[in-house]
């Protein structure tokens, strides 16, 4: 897995691979803390037949000494709680132009 920024477009993109090595580009949209935890918010480039356009995935961050990997959110519970603060994070320019 890596993230690269793209230079052309300026957008931020996560590249994942499946178990049968076929990649998924995704573009984040946001890298936020909760708790000393990192999680990523991510959609996806170009809709296949796994993924929706309009899909937005949420995933913890963890670094060890290969880099960084993206695990799932295990929990329902912790997942609404997580899209939850990424609501308020990725939607706070907004509110505040109002």
């Amino acid at each position: 897995m890596s993230k690269e920024l793209d230079k052309n477009n300026e957008v931020d993109t996560v590249e994942l691979m499946d178990e049968d090595g076929k990649k998924y580009v995704f573009e984040n949209l946001l890298t936020f803390e909760v708790d000393d935890d990192f999680y990523i918010a991510m959609t996806p480039m170009e809709a296949t037949d796994e993924f929706a356009m309009d899909e937005v995935f949420i995933m913890k961050v963890v670094e060890d000494e290969e880099g960084e990997s993206y695990l799932p959110i295990e929990s329902q519970e912790e997942l609404d709680a997580l899209w939850n603060i990424f609501q308020d994070l990725y939607y706070e320019d907004e509110d505040a132009e109002e």
